[in-house]
């Protein structure tokens, strides 16, 4: 008995650690690191600037409300699948929505890209495609590393 209460307190005290934990403070603009680095890099002038950050919030706030969108229907479709007659057709409907609020998305991500190579000048239109080409290959890398992880934490 002695064992399990000091198993029980060594647990508890090993887990508050992680809620009791603070949150990573950003500072200002750095806040937003993929266009505060590109922003720093176009130089842009203060009406670049101003259409630049209108034009990074209205995407945003689209992107908020589509990913939203596409948790709340994830969340109706796994209590359909758990149910004790799970609804195929309703499933596929779902799927089908699904796909189309991530086809939504990635299309408001390229009228973004356009949005934005508009109000730039051509020296600034070859730092910002190179820069999101970088950065885009990151990315692309990052979701291999994921893929593999998790593949990794399947097999275990």
């Amino acid at each position: 008995m002695k064992r399990l209460t000091t198993l029980a307190v060594i647990v508890l005290l090993a887990f508050s650690g992680i809620f009791f934990a603070s949150p990573k403070q950003n500072n200002g603009d750095k806040q937003f690191k993929p266009t505060y680095g590109i922003k720093a890099q176009l130089n842009l002038t203060e009406e670049q600037e101003k259409k630049f950050n209108e034009i990074i919030f209205s995407q945003r706030e689209a992107m908020i409300d589509n990913r939203a969108e596409i948790q709340k229907l994830r969340l109706e479709k796994q209590k359909i699948a758990m149910s004790d007659n799970p609804d195929l057709t309703k499933l596929k409907k779902l799927n089908a929505k699904i796909s189309e609020l991530q086809t939504k998305g990635a299309n408001s991500r390229l009228e973004t890209w356009a949005k934005i190579n508009k109000i730039l000048t051509p020296e600034q239109q070859k730092i910002w495609k190179k820069t999101l080409n970088k950065l885009g290959k990151r990315m692309h890398h990052r979701k291999g590393c994921m893929k593999k992880r998790m593949g990794m934490r399947k097999r275990m």
